[in-house]
């Protein structure tokens, strides 16, 4: 059974298998939309900061809809999964990174360029103990840089069981990808540097300047802007 699916109860989304001979996409699989929620995320302060950009490549492995079903229910289709994903991770790895993007197709990497690959499939599961049903996210990572694998791995997520079955899973879902991106960050964050830092920009110098103290009852000057 493929990875994505979880449980025996579960089987792929019919129609969007039927699509590979009625040329159909998953977008136009009749059933619950469920866009990922775009959740805050806080990684911990990057301990390296990187001498080159990273590029992250989501568009092959993690696909921008994602339809399961569970037995004698309607499809559920994740969408805007890519969306997400790109978002979380450029804005948690710019601070270790001097540059964060994503990679479009064109897109062409420069020696040295980081390059990030990232495989993430969505699903839900049914209530067990739970009052609800979870969003789960599976897959892995790995990161290159001028074609050498420098380290990978596998990682699976589990949202609470609080959600209702159809488009309120999209908040699960932003939840176990806001996890997974913070994972990615802080493993990238602290992963060593084996090339020169990046420069820091040329800026002006700032002189800090103890306050004067001033006599009671003194006014200050009116200040204005224009």
């Amino acid at each position: 059974m493929p990875e994505h699916l979880v449980g025996p109860r579960w089987v792929a989304c019919a129609l969007c298998l039927a699509s590979l001979a009625a040329a159909c996409s998953p977008a136009e699989v009749v059933g619950h939309r469920a866009p990922v929620s775009s959740v805050p995320a806080y990684a911990e302060p990057a301990a390296v900061r990187h001498a080159s950009r990273i590029w992250v490549e989501l568009r092959d492995e993690t696909p921008n809809t994602q339809c399961v079903q569970a037995l004698h229910k309607q499809p559920v289709c994740f969408r805007e999964v890519q969306e997400r994903v790109g978002e979380q991770l450029v804005r948690l790895l710019s601070p270790s990174f001097p540059d964060v993007r994503v990679r479009q197709r064109g897109d062409a990497l420069e020696p040295g360029d980081y390059l990030l690959r990232v495989r993430l499939q969505l699903n839900a599961v049914s209530p067990g103990q739970d009052v609800g049903w979870a969003a789960v996210a599976r897959g892995s990572w790995q990161l290159v840089r001028d074609g050498f694998s420098l380290t990978r791995e596998r990682f699976s997520s589990h949202s609470e069981g609080r959600f209702t079955y159809g488009s309120a899973l999209g908040v699960g879902a932003g939840e176990v990808v806001a996890a997974v991106a913070t994972r990615i960050a802080e493993r990238l964050g602290s992963f060593p540097e084996a090339r020169k830092q990046f420069p820091a920009p040329d800026l002006p110098e700032v002189v800090v300047e103890a306050p004067q103290a001033l006599p009671r009852g003194t006014d200050w000057a009116r200040q204005s802007s224009r």
